[in-house]
């Protein structure tokens, strides 16, 4: 756990809800009622550094109060783990886990699940794990390249940490919603083969784009990037000396949405990302039902 603790040390600075005239110079300023309190920081080096107005009904809660018991929720699940932080002006964060992985080889691809933390002390991102999956794509110079997905719409969870320690400190919940993701990533592991044993039969740039334009449809994908989509796609055939498939298709899509328009917010991304899976598996064949006799 001492290793972890060390690598969210960057998060896990003081925070206090404070009066707002307190951390103002003129002790005669007034505050309407949204903004009567103050989120203010202690960082690791000493200074102060207000996070946010807010009012007297605002719920903080700090990065710690969630991550010190989930973390361990999550090594025995996971046994070792890997873990990469993300903080935004010290007011966003997001903390994904997953599974370590040892070791990579050239022109391979590791697929796992993931959870990821996220918080604010702005307001403007609840404190919340959700599931989804990690990929790792692994060039012929051993180079690692890792993107998330959170299609798994139907077989993940997102749980929403309530605003009393009670609830916080209990990872009972959490546990079980885990435990069941976990069991039913094996069908999203055999969903991704059928994916990938579908090949795009003579993959032209003109095809490929009509795909692309096809499975972004409802989306906010940014077709102003297919080029760059299809670039991707190729890519990927070249790393594992296949053609295009759907599986291919489909991660070098969710790749683009994870590396554009930053005007993009993270539930425009994961909306588009899990209609885009949708519009992928319809390529998929029926299961066939047996009936009894």
């Amino acid at each position: 756990m001492k290793l972890f603790t060390d690598k969210l040390k960057s998060i896990f600075f003081k925070v206090e809800k404070v009066p707002s005239v307190e951390v103002m110079k003129n002790p005669d300023m007034e505050f309407n009622s949204e903004n009567s309190f103050a989120i203010v920081a202690t960082l690791s080096d000493k200074r102060e550094k207000i996070l946010n107005f807010c009012s007297s009904v605002y719920k903080l809660i700090e990065n710690a109060l969630v991550l010190e018991p989930l973390i361990p929720v999550l090594e025995e699940k996971f046994k070792k783990i890997h873990v990469s932080v993300g903080n935004d002006k010290d007011a966003q964060f997001s903390v994904r886990i997953s599974p370590l992985v040892p070791s990579f080889s050239p022109n391979t691809e590791v697929i796992k699940p993931a959870v990821t933390f996220t918080n604010s002390y702005d307001g403007k991102v609840l404190a919340q794990a959700t599931g989804g999956l990690v990929r790792y794509l692994v060039n012929s110079k051993g180079e690692v390249f890792e993107t998330y997905s959170t299609f798994l719409k139907g077989l993940s969870f997102s749980y929403t940490f309530k605003h009393s320690n009670e609830n916080i400190y209990s990872m009972a919940g959490i546990s079980a919603q885990i435990d069941r993701y976990i069991a039913d990533f094996k069908t999203v592991e055999a969903q991704i083969e059928l994916l990938k044993a579908i090949n795009i039969a003579n993959a032209t740039t003109a095809k490929l784009e009509r795909l692309v334009r096809k499975l972004s449809k409802g989306t906010v994908f940014p077709l102003k990037q297919v080029e760059e989509t299809i670039e991707r796609i190729n890519y990927e055939s070249e790393v594992f000396g296949t053609d295009a498939n759907l599986w291919s298709v489909y991660n070098s899509m969710n790749y683009i949405l994870e590396n554009t328009d930053a005007s993009l917010s993270n539930k425009m991304r994961m909306d588009a990302d899990a209609k885009i899976y949708a519009n992928v598996c319809e390529f998929l064949p029926a299961p066939v039902v047996v009936e009894e006799v």
